[in-house]
């Protein structure tokens, strides 16, 4: 691996842990600001729909021009935007700026994410995969620690919510510092100069007409929903269903645990990525469909271990995929598979909610397990496009 390849890759690295971190924190520090704000679970509700609502509406409007002036640029940008959002929460005075600074972490959340798989893509080509797996492990491993951090810190240093804030607006000065170091591939430049001279023709990517980059957007809208609605619901799940509100948190930690070495296993097998995501999204469809019917404590813990195991390779393979098929825009494609993240993430809670209210939580599992057969559908269509074109991906 070349210099400038390391160097990109650690930058990603660290602006993952970091997305994951904010991740994993924002859960717990939503009580706290929901207290100090006087907010009603549905003024809490719509703070995680504020962050959720940009990751629907932004990547996809910055994607193309990523592909037309550099991922760099737009990343940097991303990275102050996201910097920004967290210390305009630390000062918020009033409910509207912090749902305002909550958006625009969104927004920079979510074009961060797509522009690194973009660039990895870039960079790696047809391995892309391994890295972005590979790179997913800080994600999950910044979810992981994210609370246990701020839980010692509020009760040894008496840290509040914004603490999370503080620790993330930093980190993404430096993340923005880092990527100033960084120079696009000089195929990347040439690209760039091609688009904006009139007199050169360049081939630029668009959505193919026989459907490949739709049908990884609906995996993705069904990953988004898959994963928000785990881990919101599962809580509650534990609390008032299996009667075990102390072992709630412990659980959802080893859901996130479980995804570091899946997503490490998924980067060394990436060469079979799409029979990969087949076989995950079915894995979680036979766990969810069973979970709603398991009584014993220790079972369900299996349960959630297999379905962060089965989770863990999906969205990189997703992503990975789409930026590697459409390699000369993969901003664009990443972008559009970012917002279907994001639609599923926002549509599932609220569908879910609903549903338990009046059926019940155990219900819930059922709408899930939908959601991964939906997954497990659209890869399988994908491949057999793939494999009906005779490429040699598997």
């Amino acid at each position: 691996m070349s210099r400038s390849k390391k160097y990109v890759f650690v930058i990603a690295l660290g602006v993952l842990f970091f997305l994951g971190f904010e991740a994993g924190g924002f859960q717990i520090s939503l009580l706290e600001m929901s207290i100090e704000f006087r907010l009603s679970n549905r003024s809490s509700g719509v703070l995680v729909a504020a962050q959720q609502s940009a990751v629907i509406l932004v990547p996809v409007l910055f994607g193309k021009l990523a592909d037309n002036i550099g991922k760099k640029k737009i990343l940097f940008g991303a990275c102050i935007t996201f910097s920004m959002g967290c210390f305009l929460s630390i000062i918020s005075p009033v409910y509207g700026i912090l749902w305002l600074s909550i958006f625009v972490i969104g927004a920079g959340y979510s074009v961060c994410e797509s522009m690194i798989s973009a660039l990895l893509a870039d960079l790696f080509h047809e391995r892309s995969s391994k890295y972005l797996n590979f790179a997913q492990c800080f994600y999950s491993f910044g979810a992981v620690i994210s609370p246990q951090i701020l839980k010692f810190g509020t009760k040894l240093l008496g840290w509040d919510w914004r603490a999370l804030f503080v620790i993330c607006g930093i980190s993404y000065l430096l993340m923005a510092a880092g990527v100033l170091f960084y120079r696009e591939s000089k195929r990347q430049e040439v690209l760039i100069k091609k688009i904006h001279n009139p007199k050169l023709k360049v081939e630029v990517d668009t959505v193919s007409r026989d459907g490949k980059l739709l049908l990884l957007t609906i995996g993705m809208f069904a990953y988004g929903g898959l994963e928000v609605g785990i881990s919101y619901y599962l809580n509650t799940y534990i609390s008032k269903e299996i009667l075990r509100p102390e072992a709630a948190a412990n659980v959802l930690s080893i859901f996130w645990i479980v995804m570091i070495p899946a997503r490490f296993l998924g980067g060394l097998l990436h060469r079979a990525k799409l029979k990969i995501m087949v076989c995950c999204f079915g894995s979680v469809f036979a766990v969810l469909f069973c979970i709603p019917f398991v009584q014993s404590f220790w079972i369900l813990v299996i349960l959630i271990a297999t379905l962060g195991a089965g989770l863990g390779p999906i969205w990189s393979n997703l992503m990975s995929t789409a930026a590697q098929d459409y390699n000369k825009s993969s901003g664009m494609a990443t972008g559009i598979l970012s917002t279907g993240c994001g639609c599923g993430a926002v549509f599932f809670p609220v569908a879910l909610g609903a549903l338990s209210d009046v059926f019940g939580l155990r219900v819930v599992f059922f709408l899930l397990a939908a959601a991964a057969a939906l997954g497990m559908t659209v890869c399988a269509a994908y491949r057999k496009k793939v494999l009906r074109n005779g490429l040699s991906i598997s």
